[in-house]
């Protein structure tokens, strides 16, 4: 599986919106989409699980690859961790709901429970601020997704390269944070998903270089 681009979530989201109809049916395209991403990032974690197992049986537990790619799963799966964090903060600042109402036994409730799916400003305002060209900085913000994903893809490269010659096509090159201003939240939500299945697509093809590299 290769990285899917924010290009083409782009041109499916513009489809979207010269259809023809309601807000609502619109809008269930975008349940649709992010019901997918998140259905195939779930997927693929298992798939990475045992293949971090498969590693670890070929390798031994101390050698220095598997050293690496435990690092790799713990910084994944932090960044991955964060970026549901963000959506749940978005959900409870635009619906005004409770995170108890919001997080259900480790799970986000579902676009197709929002209220104010369409909502622009708000989570405009939370990730960017008024002024999109000094965005704020914060805990929750569209600055700290930068520097995070900034972070995962220096890893790769600095930390993972070293290990084998292949090029992986990484994170960094897929996001922007322009592409948070003045979206609605089920737009943007959907985009979290987009950007988490992509860390996972990236931790993946690190492994799988890894593979190459003892065989």
């Amino acid at each position: 599986m290769k990285l899917i681009p924010l290009v083409l979530y782009t041109f499916i989201c513009l489809n979207l919106f010269s259809q023809k109809g309601s807000k609502k049916k619109i809008y269930s395209s975008f349940t649709l989409i992010n019901d997918n991403l998140e259905s195939t990032r779930n997927k693929l974690s298992k798939q990475i699980n045992t293949q971090y197992f498969d590693l670890i049986k070929e390798k031994g537990k101390d050698s220095t690859i598997v050293s690496i790619s435990d690092s790799l799963r713990i910084k994944s799966n932090d960044l991955v961790n964060y970026l549901s964090r963000i959506k749940v903060f978005l959900i409870i600042k635009t619906e005004q709901l409770e995170k108890k109402v919001v997080v259900e036994n480790d799970t986000i409730i579902g676009l197709e429970q929002l209220e104010h799916f369409d909502d622009y400003f708000t989570p405009s305002e939370l990730l960017i601020g008024e002024n999109r060209w000094d965005a704020k900085k914060g805990k929750y913000t569209a600055n700290e997704i930068s520097k995070r994903i900034k972070e995962y893809s220096l890893f790769i490269t600095d930390t993972c390269f070293k290990q084998f010659e292949k090029e992986i096509v990484y994170l960094g090159k897929y996001w922007n944070s322009d592409d948070f201003y003045h979206k609605p939240l089920a737009g943007i939500i959907t985009q979290i998903a987009l950007i988490q299945l992509n860390v996972k697509l990236t931790e993946q093809a690190t492994i799988n270089s890894f593979y190459h590299k003892i065989k």
